[in-house]
């Protein structure tokens, strides 16, 4: 929540480690009025450039103008009006670019205003009569942003058509340029002769015929909005990386589209790269070099902006409940550096919580680790924690990692289930739930590794290989010995899917991928139980509907769901679980009676837990865990009630 805080606490809180991203207020009102561009439709320009690029942007709003977006949220979860400082957060930009997808953090979901509306709202007292909107990249990210504060456009994300006009045989050079590696550039009919770049004070003399070439080539292509990338090459020539903006199919910097990389001097033969034009004919340059294998990647699996760490740490602590029980996470990232830092004080180098499983793959380490979870207390129903590895190729160092971890895993529900077992009448350990992994698998140096700033571009594997791999990482992790002693106890390995293109398990057709690989016969293997998480806002995200889960893949996903997630979400966008509130009772329903047939089911692959698990990772208070609870265990009862 956002309210009452100034621009500066906004910066820090984004910047934060613990957070891991990065954020300074942009000030359009100088830059504009040296533009000779009108100060309103400056901004609007701005933050579609943002948007259309992945970037979210913070943007201060005056909360007395509120009033009208607010009108459109259910009454119980508006915010009160007021006077003071308050932001929204634009995360996203129709197709015809005239409305924004807005999130305020004080509410709940998100609401769609259009531009000129969200324009209307911005608190435009703030410092001096600028326009301030605060975008928020990766940390490592590099692009460079609006920086109107003295009229510089040095590093700036914008429209050509306010960019610097430079001389047709010059083309930019920022390998040496204060960590400024992106440029964004429109290309339009009026400026196919005239493409114009950011100006700065390095410089490479190219001839003129290269540069109507990139011209051409670009307007050819029909690129409305491109990414170029210049850097000078350790043989003294300059390189020219390009592809389009608006085919990223992730959220952050960093995915390529259609691409290419340019080498901008001649004497080596090069192969050739052809751009289709408007005509439907093809254009060829002999000095192109083909990237678009080495170019369709994406640069790093940045989380969500809810936080699992600090604030469920104290809810669990206080609510740990024999009626209940309890999921356990383990070894997630942000909780590992959250306990590090803010609870001890760590201020080294980053904990990896993956090498760290894989280091406690023993069982002595298991055994102390639940002697400290009071297993008379604590009834622990599941495991939950995310492998980024465990697609990785069977063969990789990686991969081997990940199956060192999987084998940390065994060893502690093993030992949760053993002492669990000891009590009666009490509910046992049913569920490893697993992220299926990230579809990155090598991340490296995209043209030179030794320039001050990071260029860094990842590895993509394809689809028809993941779930091979992770299936081979989890049955090197798991001896016959572990497999026997998991299935005695009916323990399912229930992966979860997640929304996003970066994610291997995201929506319906991986769920089929990964269900056919579970089913295919290895011989001489003994097989763990293989399944599913039902997260029902992730389903709900991935355009999943309740009604054909069990008729999904001829029934056979249905048959090997394990386990269930429930939380508060919106369906329009992946951003963090909070509390179920009576008016998603009509979300929730549909959605609970499928779990209810599931745990009806006599035919069935592996075994349901009976159990679903409440995630409110972006929980404030121990009352909204409750209070969640007990709407859905009332919802479920009348369920019960009505169909006796």
């Amino acid at each position: 929540d956002f309210s009452g805080l100034p621009i500066r606490k906004i910066e820090q809180y984004f910047s934060h480690s613990a957070v891991g991203l990065g954020a300074k207020a942009q000030r359009c009102y100088y830059l504009a009025k040296r533009l000779g561009e009108r100060d309103g439709e400056f901004w609007k320009k701005a933050l579609v450039s943002y948007l259309q690029s992945g970037i979210p942007v913070v943007v201060p709003v005056e909360m007395s103008k509120m009033a009208t977006v607010f009108s459109q949220l259910p009454e119980h979860i508006r915010p009160r009006s007021g006077s003071g400082g308050h932001c929204v957060l634009a995360v996203g930009l129709s197709e015809c670019g005239r409305s924004v997808l807005v999130n305020d953090p004080a509410t709940f979901p998100f609401l769609r205003v259009d531009i000129d509306e969200l324009y209307g709202l911005a608190d435009l007292r703030a410092k001096s009569g600028s326009q301030i909107m605060i975008p928020v990249s990766p940390c490592r990210d590099t692009t460079p942003l609006l920086d109107g504060n003295d009229g510089s456009i040095a590093a700036g994300l914008l429209e050509a058509a306010y960019a610097a006009q430079v001389k047709a045989n010059k083309l930019l050079s920022v390998s040496e340029f204060a960590n400024c590696a992106w440029l964004l550039l429109k290309v339009t009919s009026s400026t196919v002769r005239d493409l114009k770049i950011m100006q700065t004070n390095w410089w490479c003399s190219v001839p003129e015929e290269t540069i109507s070439k990139i011209e051409r080539g670009l307007y050819n292509a029909g690129f409305e909005w491109v990414w170029v990338q210049y850097a000078r090459m350790t043989d003294g020539g300059v390189s020219c990386w390009i592809w389009d903006a608006t085919k990223f199919s992730h959220k952050w910097i960093g995915h390529v589209g259609e691409s290419g990389a340019l080498k901008l001097e001649s004497g080596c033969p090069r192969r050739k790269l052809s751009c289709g034009d408007s005509s439907g004919g093809t254009n060829t340059y002999s000095e192109v070099v083909p990237s678009a294998e080495l170019l369709s990647l994406d640069t790093a699996v940045i989380s969500s902006f809810s936080c699992s760490g600090h604030r469920m740490s104290a809810i669990i602590e206080k609510s740990w409940d024999v009626k209940h029980g309890v999921e356990l996470y383990v070894f997630m990232q942000p909780d590992v550096d959250w306990i590090l830092r803010k609870r001890i004080g760590y201020t080294g180098r980053s904990v990896d919580a993956v090498q760290s499983m894989a280091d406690f793959a023993d069982r002595r380490v298991a055994k102390q680790v639940v002697r400290s979870l009071r297993t008379d207390v604590h009834r622990v129903v599941a495991l939950a924690t995310f492998i980024p590895e465990i697609c990785c190729p069977v063969d990789s160092d990686r991969g081997k990692l990940a199956s060192r971890a999987i084998h940390f895993l065994s060893l502690l529900a093993i030992e949760i289930s053993s002492e669990q077992r000891k009590k009666e009448n009490r509910r046992q350990l049913r569920a490893i739930e697993l992220v299926a992994g990230s579809r990155i698998q090598d991340v490296f140096s995209c043209i030179q590794p030794d320039v001050p700033y990071p260029k860094l571009i990842a590895k993509i594997a394809p689809d028809d290989e993941l779930p091979g791999n992770v299936i081979g990482n989890l049955l090197r992790g798991i001896s016959p010995k572990l497999t026997e002693e998991l299935n005695a106890r009916e323990v399912c390995w229930c992966f979860e899917l997640e929304p996003g293109p970066l994610n291997a398990l995201r929506d319906e057709e991986t769920l089929v991928r990964f269900r056919k690989e579970f089913d295919k016969t290895r011989q001489g293997i003994k097989l763990p139980l293989l399944g599913f998480n039902l997260d029902i806002a992730h389903w709900r995200i991935a355009g999943i509907k309740p009604e054909s889960v069990l008729s999904m893949d001829e029934g056979e996903i249905g048959k090997r769901i394990g386990h269930c997630h429930a939380a508060g979400h919106d369906e329009r966008a992946h951003f963090g679980d909070v509390k179920i509130v009576a008016a998603d009772k009509a979300v929730f329903s549909p959605w609970l009676e499928v779990v209810k047939k599931i745990s009806a089911q006599k035919e069935r692959c592996v075994p349901f837990s009976q159990c679903v698990s409440l995630e409110f990772e972006a929980a404030r208070d121990t009352r909204e865990v409750e209070a969640s609870a007990d709407i859905l265990r009332r919802w479920i009862l009348k369920s019960t009630q009505d169909d006796s």
